[in-house]
């Protein structure tokens, strides 16, 4: 080993990858290298070999007025929310597969797939896990109503309740067969995050189609004079 790094991390030892080992060898030894660079363009140049050139200072360039504009901006921003869907319920599994969901109480933000840890670096948290049944079956539904048209979807969430989607109130009776699909449940103004989430649908069935052997066109034998 070289550097002062730790060989019990190495994945791949030089017996697996030779030739990266001998490329590695053929380059100047970076440990303990920092950069305090601008931004992250200029910043990988320096890190990954230690210099950024003329091209890279130049493109990279950004005046600090912009990018407090920007951060005030972003802060005074009120995260926007879907009023839809409307249709809300409980539901009971069927069946042993799920998908695993995550809710950051921190920033009330919804993580499909799920995540351990909130993309926001300084969000205290917590995290909290969610699983859903890929296939359930319905115990309530509820219409929200009016009053309660801007409760969001983390809410409701929070508090145990799935969203149904794709059918009217009519479509869905107690004990309908559900399945788990995937839809935007929130999404942060026009340039932020789509957070994606797990809602509920009638399960499709398969379609029968009746059909009828055909009957017999009767011949009539030709007849001479």
């Amino acid at each position: 080993p070289e550097g002062n790094g730790d060989k019990n991390l190495c994945l791949f030892g030089e017996p697996v990858t030779p030739n990266e080992h001998a490329l590695a060898r053929e380059f100047v030894l970076l440990d303990n290298t920092y950069t305090s660079g601008t931004n992250s363009a200029d910043g990988h140049q320096w890190v990954a070999s230690s210099v950024a050139n003329d091209y890279v200072e130049r493109k990279t360039e950004i005046r600090i007025e912009t990018y407090h504009d920007l951060i005030r901006e972003r802060l005074s921003r009120i995260k926007e929310r879907l009023e839809i869907p409307r249709l809300v319920g409980e539901v009971e599994p069927l069946g042993n597969m799920v998908f695993s969901m995550a809710l950051c109480r921190g920033c009330n933000r919804i993580y499909y797939p799920r995540r351990t840890s909130c993309l926001e670096s300084d969000c205290p948290g917590p995290i909290v896990e969610k699983v859903y049944p890929r296939i359930a079956k319905l115990k309530s539904v509820t219409k929200l109503p009016f009053k309660k048209r801007w409760t969001s979807n983390f809410q409701l969430l929070e508090e145990d309740k799935v969203l149904l989607v794709d059918a009217s109130l009519a479509d869905l009776k107690t004990g309908t067969r559900l399945e788990g699909v995937i839809r935007r449940l929130d999404y942060e103004g026009k340039e932020g995050l789509i957070l994606y989430g797990i809602a509920y649908r009638p399960l499709f069935r398969e379609a029968y189609v009746k059909t009828e052997r055909a009957k017999p066109i009767p011949v009539v034998q030709a007849q001479y004079a």
